[in-house]
């Protein structure tokens, strides 16, 4: 939630996700292979430069 001055404005419309620690759980109880190695922090930024919006605030 992000507050404005005086009122609290919500995340609406916003994607939710899970925590890494969600995701690493997941991965490990479903038997995923799958590492975290060096290259991790740089293809998360290009995931998020990916999918990355400008904001619009509503007038």
């Amino acid at each position: 939630m992000i507050k404005d001055k005086v009122a609290p404005v919500t995340g609406a419309g916003l994607a939710s996700g899970r925590n890494i620690s969600e995701v690493i759980a997941a991965m490990e109880t479903g038997g995923a292979d799958a590492a975290i190695d060096e290259d991790f922090a740089r293809d998360v930024e290009e995931a998020t430069q990916a999918y990355r919006q400008p904001w619009a605030p509503p007038s």
